[in-house]
């Protein structure tokens, strides 16, 4: 899921549930959805849960790779992101 942050009120881990403006559903004949493991427990509070910034450790190229896709699809405007 690619989102923007500031136009993201509430999400899951297939979608965003609460946003402002534009949403783009990618088919799923363009991409996959894969689950490695099971929930370990059902109900969590939020105090439990804990914020994963491994992704931030591939922003240096991640962020410019994934502009070029955006632009190259129509979804991001020759300026950078939006």
């Amino acid at each position: 899921m690619i989102v923007q942050p500031r136009l993201v009120e509430y999400t899951s881990v297939h979608e965003v549930l609460k946003n402002f403006g534009e949403q783009f559903k990618v088919p799923m004949d363009v991409c996959r959805i894969v689950h490695v493991r099971v929930a370990l427990r059902g109900s969590l509070r939020l105090e439990q849960l804990r914020e994963d910034k491994r992704l931030w450790d591939f922003q240096e190229k991640l962020i410019p790779n994934v502009d070029k896709v955006l632009k190259r699809v129509g979804m991001l405007g020759s300026e950078g992101r939006s």
